[in-house]
């Protein structure tokens, strides 16, 4: 007996438009669709049954995405039509293959009609839908590329195939890629903005640049940036010379990678660096934390938010275990600050050469 509150949709004729309401059904709460019954629920009959069966399943597996079969029961009923039993799947937000996990693609039922869902609604879809951190989480993204990832782990001699990118957490129990191969892909729109002023604040702008794509490349072409403007500065004790950089390269470095991995990528938005005469600033995305807590945040590389990624450029030897480079500079007489306010962090390392008074009066 047919279960009174169950969504049903009645189709006299079997068309592809059926995947867009079993995406609906999976997406929401199930529901049965019935071929060969017209909406005024009387029955028209299929023939040949077994064939209009078989092109069904054919056709809907390869029509949605992840794969539906396993929430799909498909079969004869009577003799006269078939019945479709569809139930909430486990992997949503499920999507129509041709349109992508994107605005046109996702549907959900209400009110008794398919509905599409847009890229707003589809991000707090993902986000609802699963209970473990967001670099495990379904990437919206799923035509991507790996250039850059490739090479880095062609450098450090390690295969990229896979059963390595599962290792890795790039591909999911699901079969499609992860936020974290997102961020790895040469696709990743996650943006890091540098700015480089003149004097210690922001009236005079000397050159503004923009980094896009994998995670990887923006950390090389930014660190190949600051390294160039990280001057050398000599000095003399009795007849030796000494000669010391800017801003340690270790903590230089490091400052760069924390603002990576200690990033809190379910909000939107971009990085920034602010390059002064007397200072460098990294800020970056993240929930509130309180400022005792904050500064042993970043030292010595512990607790990263993105433990994965942070893995991951372990093994690709970017990342260090030890992060002793900020923790030097906190014993010295120009210390570090870590600052965060409305769920943004910033570090800021302070210039060695430069005389001034700023760092002593924060």
């Amino acid at each position: 007996m047919q279960d009174k509150n169950r969504d049903v949709i009645f189709m006299s004729n079997f068309t592809l438009d059926i995947a867009k309401d079993v995406v609906a059904f999976m997406n929401t709460a199930g529901g049965t669709i019935l071929i060969g019954v017209d909406k005024d629920a009387k029955v028209q009959g299929i023939d040949p049954m077994d064939s209009v069966i078989t092109h069904i399943k054919l056709n809907l597996v390869h029509a949605i995405n992840p794969d539906p079969t396993p929430f799909l029961s498909i079969r004869a009923k009577h003799k006269d039509f078939i019945y479709i039993d569809v139930s909430i799947g486990k992997h949503r937000p499920y999507y129509l293959s041709n349109k992508g996990m994107k605005a046109g693609g996702v549907y959900v039922r209400h009110a008794g009609s398919s509905q599409p869902k847009s890229n707003t609604e589809i991000c707090e879809m993902v986000l609802t839908n699963s209970k473990h951190a967001f670099e495990s989480i379904r990437s919206l993204h799923q035509n991507l590329t790996f250039h850059e990832l490739s090479k880095a782990m062609q450098k450090s001699k390690i295969r990229l195939d896979k059963v390595q990118m599962q290792s890795m957490k790039l591909v999911g129990e699901d079969g499609l890629y992860t936020n974290l191969a997102y961020l790895l892909s040469d696709q990743c729109e996650m943006a890091t903005y540098l700015a480089l002023f003149q004097g210690t604040n922001q009236i005079v702008l000397r050159e503004r640049k923009a980094y896009s794509g994998s995670i990887l490349k923006q950390i090389k072409e930014i660190y190949h940036f600051l390294d160039l403007i990280n001057k050398t500065q000599a000095f003399f004790k009795g007849l030796y010379r000494y000669d010391r950089r800017d801003y340690p390269e270790e903590a230089l470095k490091e400052a760069l990678l924390y603002s990576y991995i200690h990033r809190d990528y379910s909000v939107e938005g971009n990085n920034h660096i602010n390059i002064y005469d007397n200072r460098i600033e990294f800020v970056f995305l993240g929930e509130l934390i309180s400022n005792p807590v904050l500064q042993s945040f970043f030292l010595k590389g512990t607790h990263p938010r993105n433990p994965d990624l942070a893995k991951i450029l372990h093994q690709l030897q970017i990342l260090e275990s030890n992060g002793t480079g900020i923790e030097a500079m906190c014993h010295s007489p120009k210390k570090p600050q870590f600052e965060t306010a409305k769920g943004v962090f910033r570090v800021t390392l302070p210039n060695r050469n430069e005389k001034d008074d700023y760092f002593s009066e924060v």
